[in-house]
């Protein structure tokens, strides 16, 4: 009898914490919608950009669904997001860094902006050309409260002049506001001469699961 109780609390609780992640993540469904209507120069654009997103935020909640009691794997998250647009093959695209298992809700939200990086990469940046190159590293770095620094670097080579973009788009937002917002650090997008780059800085512990914090040593650069 008391096995069955457990079992059906147990239930419960699955039950309980599946209907909090469904209404979760149609929030994030329908904010994708709205700004990306908002910001799309017709219905043709809404659609093929709309589709677009989906699919990285469906590529993020497969992972969720594999890994996602022990946290999603960064470098995982990292490939997942660019294998629609570039083979990782360490050659035109290098991914470094120790090993990271991110928070749910990081997971979907940086699995966005690594889309968002990799389709501006496609269309203007590194990956529009044969000789371009993309390089994706992260580490911990001592905060200045005692805390641990997450970073992030994504850095663009060999691709055609940047120039910054005349418009900022939905694409933008997420690299500029939303991701920096939603981790409570900060984003930098650059258009330098030598190419695209985007840096996120933010807490360890609003972006990783607690247990890396306790390696967080081993990070250090």
């Amino acid at each position: 009898m008391d096995r069955f109780l457990a079992r059906e609390k147990r239930l419960q609780l699955v039950v309980k914490e599946l209907g909090h992640r469904t209404k979760n993540l149609l929030t994030v469904v329908q904010a994708i919608a709205s700004h990306t209507l908002q910001h799309s120069s017709d219905l043709s654009a809404f659609q093929s950009e709309f589709s677009q997103r989906l699919d990285a935020l469906s590529r993020s909640l497969d992972l969720l669904i594999h890994q996602g009691e022990g946290g999603v794997s960064l470098d995982e998250l990292v490939r997942r997001q660019l294998e629609p647009f570039v083979t990782v093959d360490g050659t035109r695209v290098v991914v470094t860094g120790p090993d990271a298992m991110l928070e749910r809700e990081a997971t979907q939200n940086l699995g966005l902006a690594l889309h968002e990086l990799a389709t501006n990469a496609t269309k203007y940046g590194a990956l529009s050309v044969p000789e371009g190159a993309i390089s994706v590293r992260w580490y911990l770095a001592p905060g200045n409260g005692g805390g641990k620094r997450f970073r992030l670097v994504w850095r663009e080579e060999n691709g055609p002049a940047v120039t910054p973009p005349a418009h900022r788009g939905f694409g933008s937002v997420i690299l500029q506001r939303i991701t920096a917002a939603t981790f409570n650090g900060a984003a930098t997008h650059g258009f330098d001469a030598g190419g695209v780059s985007w840096t996120l800085e933010v807490p360890a512990a609003s972006i990783l699961l607690p247990e890396m914090e306790k390696t967080a040593h081993a990070w250090d650069r």
